[in-house]
């Protein structure tokens, strides 16, 4: 599967693309509540600017930083998709990672 642009990634069936900022205003609701497959995907296929420090909450109370050096090394070039990942509940998973990103916990508090 070529991870190259939107229109290679909907024709291998995944649909649905929502913005980070669109589910939280949202609360989720757009998500179904069911197992699935899902794509974190930067539309920009240009690396990005590492920051030295993560915005992430701390997870297992270790904190979620890596070196920028390591980032840089591990990005793969041309690709937009960031991250694939497996949900038992499609819904649950996505607003926990965005939480996270929030520097929230996780699972705590999951209203917003």
């Amino acid at each position: 599967m070529d991870f190259g642009s939107m229109e290679d990634i909907e024709q291998q069936g995944f649909s649905g693309f929502v913005a980070v900022s669109v589910l939280r205003e949202s609360t989720y609701r757009q998500v179904p509540e069911v197992p699935g497959v899902y794509l974190v995907i930067r539309p920009q296929p240009q690396p990005p600017i590492f920051l030295g420090h993560s915005t992430g909450g701390h997870f297992k109370e270790r904190a979620p930083t890596v070196p920028i050096q390591e980032l840089q090394q591990a990005w793969v070039t041309g690709s937009i998709v960031i991250y694939i990942g497996k949900a038992t509940v499609l819904r649950r998973r996505l607003r926990s990672y965005v939480r996270f990103g929030y520097s929230k916990r996780p699972f705590a508090n999951l209203s917003d």
